[in-house]
Order: C-alpha cells, then sequence, then structure tokens
C-alpha cells in the first residue's frame, strides 16, 4: 500500500511460500534511495504473512479485516504515490524480491485509489510484471493486510459459479436455510453484478451491483426477495455479470431451488 488514505500509512506485506522458518533479524527493506533494516527478532512462518508498516493501529482501525497479529511497526523507506519500488534483502546483503509499482497498475475503473493496496496475483512470478499486479478487492475493503491476497489467479478446473445447496428450505429450522453462491471470476479485473431472477425473468432480489471482487467471493441469499419478504416456492436463476477492464463482458446463471421442509 503506497498510496494510503488521508492521515493514513504505508504498509508493505511479507509472505513465505517455502516449508522453512526465517529470522527476520537484520533483513533490509529498501525503496533504492534509503535502506530500512528489521532490528528485531520477527519470525516468518511456512505459508506466513507480515506486514511492515509506520503505524499497525491505523492499519488495524482502517482495515477491518486486518489479521492484527501479523501486523509490525517498522519504519519503512519514503513510497511514492505515484511510482517507485520497494526490495528485500537478507542479512546477507542478498535480493529477494522486488517491486517497481506504478499507480497505473491500479484497475482503470477506480476513481480514486488512495487506500488501494496492489496485490500479487502468483506468488511465485515475478514482482516486476505488471501483468502479475491488481488493485485489491473492493468486497475485502480494498487491502487483505496480514492474510491471503484477495487477489489470486484460480488454478485449472475450478467452478466459476456455484451453489450450496442448490435446494434451500428458509423455514427457520436450522437446515438449508441458506444458500451460499460462490463465484470465482477467471479474470481478476472485474466488476461483478449478481441478482436473482424468478421463472418468469423479474429480478427478486439483487446481491452485488458493481462490486469488484477477487478471485473468491461468497455471497448468502436467504429466500427473501428485496423488501425482505421470503419469495414463493419454486425454482430461481442465480445471474452473474462479469465486466472487465478490457471491455469484456461475461454472464452465468445456475439454478436454486426454494422448497419446504422435508
Amino acid at each position: 500500500l503506497f498510496n494510503p488514505l488521508a492521515d493514513g500509512a504505508d504498509f508493505v506485506e511479507l509472505y513465505n511460500p517455502g516449508t522453512a522458518w526465517y529470522d527476520l533479524y537484520g533483513w533490509q527493506v529498501s525503496s533504492g534511495s534509503s535502506t530500512r533494516a528489521i532490528d528485531s527478532h520477527l519470525l516468518l512462518s511456512p505459508g506466513g504473512y507480515l506486514v511492515l508498516t509506520p503505524d499497525p493501529l491505523n492499519i488495524s482501525d482502517t482495515y477491518p479485516y486486518a489479521v492484527r497479529e501479523n501486523l509490525f511497526a517498522f519504519n519503512l523507506p519514503t513510497l511514492p504515490n505515484e511510482a517507485g519500488a520497494i526490495g528485500l534483502y537478507n542479512g546477507n546483503g542478498t535480493l529477494l524480491d522486488t517491486v517497481r509499482y506504478d499507480e497505473t497498475w491500479h484497475f482503470a475503473y477506480l476513481r480514486d485509489v488512495e487506500g488501494v493496496s496492489l496485490e500479487r496475483l502468483v506468488t511465485l512470478s515475478s514482482g516486476l510484471e505488471r501483468s502479475n499486479w491488481a488493485s485489491a478487492a473492493g468486497s475485502e475493503g480494498y487491502a487483505t493486510p496480514g492474510y491471503a491476497n484477495s487477489q489470486q489467479l484460480p488454478a485449472g478446473g475450478r467452478q466459476l459459479l456455484s451453489v450450496s445447496p442448490q435446494v434451500i428450505s428458509p423455514d427457520g429450522d436450522g437446515r438449508d436455510d441458506l444458500c451460499r453462491i460462490t463465484l470465482q471470476p477467471a479474470n481478476p479485473a472485474s466488476l461483478v453484478s449478481l441478482v436473482i431472477y424468478n421463472l418468469q425473468g423479474q429480478a427478486v432480489r439483487e446481491l452485488a451491483n458493481n462490486l469488484s471482487v477477487g478471485s473468491s467471493a461468497t455471497f448468502v441469499w436467504d429466500g427473501t426477495d428485496s423488501s425482505g419478504s421470503r419469495v414463493a416456492l419454486g425454482h430461481y436463476m442465480v445471474v452473474a455479470e462479469l465486466f472487465t477492464t478490457s471491455g469484456q463482458t461475461e454472464r452465468h446463471r445456475i439454478k436454486v431451488v426454494v422448497a419446504t421442509g422435508f
């Protein structure tokens, strides 16, 4: 996060994709013109995340999903809002990773990129590739400090739109009262609209309207319409429309049945 909200704080997140533990004491973070050394014994576990920021409290207040125990106070080098660089060196002075970022890497449809972090799409692909970065999803508050990125390219074979269960009985008995709708866009630069229709083609409930989502997002339908009333028994269509910054539009649908309890 190089362009925080007014009175906000920058952060740099580290992720360990390997199987070894690392003590970051003596490691350095550099912007090219200035370098800061980590002077405490921070342990980075396998699959773990560490967020370096001058103001952990500000980050946790700004991003309510932030994992507080993964936020650490650290005086980062200056990160310009328009463009800059950041590199990570181990205790031997070996450059481990680097990125030269630019604000134009953000999604074009965002009106304001203040407070929006850039997220790496493929962990083991180069951080120097513009195509390997995307704006964090609006559904996650535009940043995921201390936990998995909202934007990650999905593995092959994943179903783009799915529901579970496909038959619901919203009668309050605690069994199959809710339908979980999972969306996994192939293109991370997507805006999503998600609407429930009856078989007459009438929209009964809107769950999302041009919402930016990550590589996976989950919505819940409780069998009610836009007024909060329970819908009639029968078949309904969940329709997802995806719009990408390249101008492509995708439309996907899947059926849900509203029934009585058995």
